[in-house]
């Protein structure tokens, strides 16, 4: 799971929402990771997944930073949006 910088909306709108989820098929095809669940909060996501290639940190840290970049660029914003690395349990 991961939440907005400041608990901030991290998703404003159902395009952002698919935007994430368009992002997250990426993710899928370019890391091998598998996605079980997910539910997407306005201000924070959670995902169950599973990874085979061991390459979970770097599939999440690509995950994040890619999104951050567009939902930025939609929405003419800089800076942080999500609070910190991803809590894995």
């Amino acid at each position: 799971m991961a939440r907005g910088n400041e608990r901030r909306a991290v998703f404003r709108d159902d395009d952002d929402r698919r935007l994430f989820l368009r992002t997250l098929g990426e993710m899928v095809e370019q890391f091998g990771v598998r996605v079980t669940a997910y539910c997407l909060m306005p201000n924070h996501y959670h995902l169950v997944v599973g990874t085979p290639r061991g390459n979970l940190s770097r599939a999440m840290g690509w995950l994040q930073v890619t999104y951050t970049v567009r939902f930025s660029r939609r929405h003419r914003r800089s800076g942080h949006l999500f609070q910190g690395r991803f809590k894995a349990q």
